[in-house]
Parts: C-alpha cells; sequence; structure tokens
C-alpha cells in the first residue's frame, strides 16, 4: 500500500472450471434475456387489445356509428385480462342501440301524432268557420225579427189606439142609443 502497486495473478484454468465459473451468468443473461422477451411479447399483446379497444370506440364516436359492430374477445390469456372491458363496451353499444331503437319508434308515433293533430286541427278550423256561418246567419235572423217585433209593436199600437176609438165610438153610440130610448 505505501509504493501504491497492484498485483495482478494469472492462473490457468482447465475447460471444466471455465465452464462451471460462467455457467451461472449465462444462465443469468439467459433468463434476462427471456424475461425481458416475454414482458415485451406481453406489452405488445396489451397494446394490441388497446388499439382494438380504441378503434371500436373511435368507430362509435364517427359520424357513421355502426351499432351492430361489437368488440371480439379473445381467448388467450392477455386477451382475458380485456374481457371485462369489452364486455362494458359492448354492453355500452348494446344499451345505445336500443335507445336509437326506442328513440326512432317514438320518432314514428310522433310523426303519426303530428298528422292526427294537423288533421283535428284542420276539422276543427273547419267547424269553427261553420259555425261563423251560422251565427252570421242568426245574427241576421234576429235583426229580421227585432224589425218583425218593431212592426208588430207599432201594429199593436195601432190597433190598441183603434180599440180604444171603437170604445169612445161604442159609448157615444150606447148614448145615443139611451137618449133615443128615452125619447
Amino acid at each position: 500500500e505505501l509504493v501504491n502497486w497492484h498485483i495482478a495473478m494469472f492462473t490457468l484454468m482447465r475447460h471444466k472450471d471455465f465452464l462451471s465459473n460462467a455457467a451461472v451468468p449465462f444462465f443469468i443473461c439467459l433468463a434476462v434475456f427471456i424475461f425481458t422477451w416475454f414482458m415485451i411479447y406481453i406489452l405488445v399483446r396489451i397494446l394490441g387489445q388497446v388499439k382494438t379497444m380504441r378503434l371500436a370506440v373511435d368507430d362509435l364516436s364517427s359520424g357513421n356509428a355502426d351499432l351492430t359492430r361489437r368488440i371480439k374477445l379473445g381467448i388467450d390469456p392477455i386477451a382475458r385480462l380485456f374481457v371485462p372491458l369489452g364486455n362494458s363496451i359492448n354492453n355500452f353499444i348494446e344499451k345505445l342501440q336500443e335507445i336509437v331503437r326506442e328513440v326512432k319508434n317514438s320518432n314514428s308515433t310522433l310523426a303519426i301524432a303530428g298528422n292526427n293533430l294537423r288533421d283535428s286541427a284542420r276539422d276543427t278550423s273547419l267547424a269553427i268557420n261553420q259555425i261563423l256561418g251560422n251565427i252570421e246567419t242568426m245574427d241576421h235572423n234576429l235583426q229580421v225579427q227585432a224589425g218583425s217585433v218593431d212592426e208588430t209593436g207599432s201594429r199593436v199600437n195601432e190597433i190598441s189606439a183603434n180599440i180604444a176609438s171603437l170604445g169612445n165610438m161604442i159609448n157615444g153610440q150606447t148614448q145615443s142609443v139611451g137618449e133615443a130610448s128615452a125619447a
């Protein structure tokens, strides 16, 4: 240590010793390589499933959404990890398809109701026009009857005056007959 020198010693190693000393690091490297390859394989499969789900959702969100398509679920162990998510998306698509079907049915029902309402409004308009015509006719008839009542009232007054005059004449006649009898 005082002179700052190091000594290295090489010994000859037999082939058997070399393999026994190198086998452990070799197998460790091989295991790390296989583990890394397996993890990359799993990651690629997972990303493939995520891409499938994303494409299905993108297809739904596009302007020409096809509600008859479903996400196909694989049977390998990696795909089975996504079965709950795939089932949820498929169930959502089925519910959405059912809602769209109900909206279409409601739309046709509303169209029928709208046509019925239009027909009823037209019939009501015709009935109102007929009622207005009847009211105008009745108003005219009432005016004619009011004129007739006024004319009848004047005639009744004339008759009443004539009856009063006739009564005066009868009284005059009665006096004259009474005077003639007395004479």
